[in-house]
């Protein structure tokens, strides 16, 4: 064996993982500033449904399309129950992040709803009978600490309503992750990301009356903020399948720092000590609660 084969694989691996992480962050910018987009429809009084059928539209039929063109057919997953399930949490978590969104701060409303992990430590010896290590119970006092001190300035303030949802919505997040880990065992992300599409571009179908009615201008935004919300998912599912969990996790919250960076900068929203220490607090509790697994 020469000495160049000896290296192949490992720059090949180191390859494979520099354009995971790559992947995962571009959609950390995706996902910020999709918030940024819905953000200011939201300021226009357009509501949360009607903004969450225009990334679930655009969603399910551009991955009809890439289906169609790649395979010929759609697919259909192999435990429709578990997907569905998937789906049903996953559109309440988008509903409740779009309704904080338009209460609260993006920057707070992204890093509350990034809570999840947190909470999956909370559930997971209840629904997944996994036994909860004291690393566990440090990282959720941690993430405890950290959600308090973003939340705790403003409560009982105009914002906090904004807060306890995007709150909500790490928590139902969580759920929709544990129902996405078996999901898994039986169908690949691609089926699993088209049914989520479709399941929930079918039940805001209604939603879409608002375009006959909404301002040019209006429409375009909701468009936009649509396809950044799809290129999001997109981007961090081919991510996901280049990097470790743990890689992928403290990757995934650099959308905490994007938030504060564009809420700062495009939305004159506030900045304090107690955001960077918050969301310092939250994202070193899902790296050591995410660090710990296999």
């Amino acid at each position: 064996m020469t000495a160049g084969t000896n290296f192949e694989p490992a720059t090949a691996t180191s390859s494979r993982r520099l354009k995971g992480l790559a992947l995962v962050v571009g959609s950390a910018i995706a996902f910020a500033l999709a918030t940024v987009v819905v953000k200011v429809l939201s300021r226009f009084d357009t509501p949360a449904p009607t903004i969450a059928a225009g990334r679930f539209w655009i969603g399910a039929v551009g991955l009809s399309i890439w289906f169609l063109l790649r395979t010929g057919r759609l697919p259909w997953p192999r435990r429709p129950e578990l997907v569905l399930g998937r789906a049903a949490t996953n559109l309440v978590a988008v509903l409740l992040f779009y309704a904080a969104i338009a209460r609260a701060t993006i920057t707070n409303a992204n890093i509350l709803n990034l809570t999840y992990p947190i909470f999956i430590a909370l559930l997971a010896p209840l629904l997944l009978r996994e036994r909860t290590s004291r690393r566990q119970l440090v990282a959720v006092a941690v993430g405890v600490a950290g959600v308090w001190t973003l939340i705790a300035p403003d409560f009982g303030g105009a914002g906090s309503v904004g807060d306890l949802i995007a709150l909500a919505c790490g928590f139902v997040s969580a759920f929709a992750v544990i129902l996405l880990r078996a999901a898994r065992q039986h169908d690949d992300a691609d089926t699993i990301v088209w049914f989520v599409m479709v399941a929930g571009a079918a039940v805001l179908t209604p939603q879409l009356r608002w375009l006959g009615i909404a301002a040019p201008h209006q429409v375009g935004l909701w468009v936009l903020a649509g396809i950044l919300g799809v290129a999001g998912q997109l981007l961090i599912t081919t991510g996901y399948r280049h990097v470790s969990a743990l890689d992928g996790s403290i990757a995934s919250t650099s959308r905490m720092l994007f938030a504060v960076l564009f809420g700062a900068w495009l939305l004159d929203e506030p900045l304090g000590v107690h955001i960077f220490f918050g969301a310092g607090a939250v994202a070193l509790s899902i790296w050591l609660i995410q660090g710990e697994r296999p």
